[in-house]
């Protein structure tokens, strides 16, 4: 007979972390000659005492140490081997380092208390908490219907006389009505899908299951609610529909005939889903059954969804999703007062767009490098300029113009929604807003202004950076954090870097020369500009967006510059800008100023 296989697939394994102060079951997968095993474990230090179970005779691949075992924040190392019938041993398992720590807890914190009664579609709300500072990789949600008949059946007659209608309809488990499967997310909320509720149900059961970033797995205790399914109307489907030459999408709805005793939706909303995955609304109280998105961006595959209101204002589940991607052709100006829009398209051409923020310079008199401080403050600012043809409709050049400076430059302030045939979306506010003659053609005026952000509309990513495959092929800045950063290949510029040294020079009344004193301060300060190119996949403007958020984000860090090296500075970046590379959005050309802040060792 051949010796047992060494033992694998140890439980908990490398990394993972257990709950000091209760029993844990450790596990191995052997090759199914086992007849007992023998399990050593100590701290994970120099010259630990190593304990062991010695034999225990057992064909089963685990065993239950119980609490106490293990000190609570230490971290602990254990293999194992194992015996056939006929006293033959594997080789031991390599060593798994997990750690012992406080116990974690997974409370579902919405519904908030058991027996709440909600008057709404829920949306799940969960919270994990973790001494050793893991955190939730994945969720699983499911949900159960009330106590059945069979439960009752089974509580003695005391215990049925004793029971408050409540009690029992909080005793057990019924039937699953859903399960959401693992959803491999950080998010703590979910909502319900109304569909996979009951009409005649009224009691519910919810529970979370979570798994953390080192593999381990919770599970909530069960959270009973009460609910009115009949107060919630039918999911809607949706349909959607570009509408270009009016620059925007049209969504389409459609409400199901309610169940009987259900409730009829009184109104929709309407939904778009953000970058970041959540949904945000875009329409509210919409009657008609047609929704519009008027901030739709250009070329960008825009994913909506919709929702059903009762008259009561109790809201369905969203619907299933439809994609629309608006193609636009120029720029669009919204007023968001009156939603008045003006589109400008002849000779348009939009400056550049420079990235402001408050930020301030130190040195002290012994130190070699700046230290910079930065305020919240950050936005773009620009200026734009097209050409407008006479109107058609019999009015006036000067009606016509005050007709589109009502739009973007009214007597009373509203911000205005800027849209581009590339894909950009800013809320902006109008100044300096100019109407000229066009020496060329008599037939146009010429429209200039100002603008300035005074809101972030492009959300963020953050998994969106490459890790350098070389760094010699173009210029990078990375952060030193993660190892990821942009690089940028086409076109790069690389401006005169200056070298700030505090220098004195000193002559003496009998001398002829003079001598020269320096100062510790050293840093060099340059400036940068190349292309950004259109990806393979996506819109170019969020690509800028994903780029100024890495290097000029609301959160400053030092990053590292290569440029076309393995040498590399500890830069502050500031001065971020971007313009137009042509009119064909290929490319965006990009521009910052940095100084050194920092030695790279």
């Amino acid at each position: 007979m051949a010796s047992p296989l060494t033992p694998t697939e140890l439980s908990p394994s490398a990394g993972k972390s257990i709950t000091a102060s209760i029993d844990n079951v450790f596990s191995w997968q052997s090759d199914g000659t086992q007849a007992g095993f023998y399990i050593e474990y100590a701290r994970n230090v120099s010259a630990a005492t190593v304990s062991n179970t010695g034999w225990i005779t057992d064909s089963l691949s685990q065993h239950t140490f119980v609490g106490g075992t293990f000190a609570d924040t230490y971290e602990y190392k254990w293999r194992v081997k194992v015996r056939n019938s006929a006293g033959q041993e594997s080789l031991f398992s390599d060593w798994v380092v997990f750690k012992a720590g406080g116990a974690a807890g997974l409370t579902i914190t919405f519904p908030a208390n058991d027996l709440d009664v909600i008057s709404a579609v829920p949306a799940y709300q969960h919270s994990y908490s973790n001494p050793d500072g893991y955190y939730q990789v994945a969720y699983e949600y499911f949900l159960f219907t009330g106590t059945t008949w069979d439960d009752f059946d089974a509580l003695t007659a005391a215990q049925q006389e004793s029971y408050t209608w409540d009690q029992l309809e909080a005793l057990s488990l019924g039937n699953m009505l859903w399960d959401s499967g693992r959803v491999e997310s950080t998010a703590t909320s979910v909502e319900q899908p109304s569909d996979k509720l009951q009409v005649l149900q009224y009691w519910y059961k919810v529970r979370v299951k979570i798994w953390d970033n080192v593999g381990n797995e919770l599970t909530s205790d069960i959270r009973t609610f009460g609910l009115l399914v009949e107060s919630v109307p039918q999911i809607p489907t949706i349909s959607v529909s570009p509408d270009s030459d009016n620059g925007r999408n049209a969504i389409t709805i459609t409400n199901p005939t309610p169940e009987v005793g259900q409730v009829a939706a009184h109104h929709n909303k309407l939904y778009r889903k953000k970058m970041d995955e959540t949904w945000e609304l875009i329409q509210d109280n919409i009657l008609t059954g047609v929704g519009y998105d008027t901030a739709c961006r250009s070329s960008k595959q825009e994913e909506y969804s919709a929702s059903a209101v009762s008259a009561d204002g109790i809201e369905s589940s969203k619907s299933g999703s439809d994609y629309g991607t608006c193609q636009l052709n120029a720029y669009w100006f919204t007023n968001l007062s009156t939603l008045a829009t003006v589109k400008l398209k002849a000779e348009a051409r939009w400056g550049k767009m420079q990235s402001e923020r408050s930020r301030e310079e130190q040195i002290g008199m012994d130190e070699q490098y700046p230290s910079v401080n930065y305020e919240s403050q950050r936005f773009y600012r620009g200026s734009f300029q097209a050409l407008v043809f006479r109107p058609t409709d019999g009015s006036t050049w000067q009606e016509y113009t005050e007709q589109i400076r009502a739009v973007l430059d009214p007597d009373t302030y509203s911000p205005i929604i800027m849209r581009t045939p590339f894909g950009d979306l800013l809320k902006v506010n109008v100044y300096d807003f100019k109407v000229g003659q066009d020496d060329r053609i008599q037939q146009t005026r010429k429209i200039s202004f100002s603008f300035v952000e005074v809101e972030d509309l492009m959300e963020s990513v953050t998994n969106a950076y490459d890790t350098p495959d070389s760094l010699s092929d173009c210029y990078w800045v990375v952060d030193p954090t993660t190892g990821e950063g942009y690089g940028f290949y086409a076109e790069p510029e690389w401006g005169d870097m200056s070298l700030e040294r505090d220098r004195v020079e000193n002559i003496g009344l009998n001398s002829i020369f003079p001598s020269s004193g320096y100062g510790n301060k050293k840093a060099y300060r340059g400036g940068f500009s190349g292309l950004l190119m259109k990806p393979s996949s996506g819109i170019l403007a969020e690509q800028v967006m994903i780029l100024r958020n890495f290097i000029d984000g609301t959160v400053k860090k030092p990053l590292l510059f290569y440029m076309t090296t393995d040498k590399a500075m500890y830069v502050d970046i500031y001065g971020f800008s971007f313009e137009l590379f042509d009119r064909i959005d290929q490319a965006r050309k990009i521009s910052f100023e940095f100084v050194e802040v920092e030695e790279v060792l």
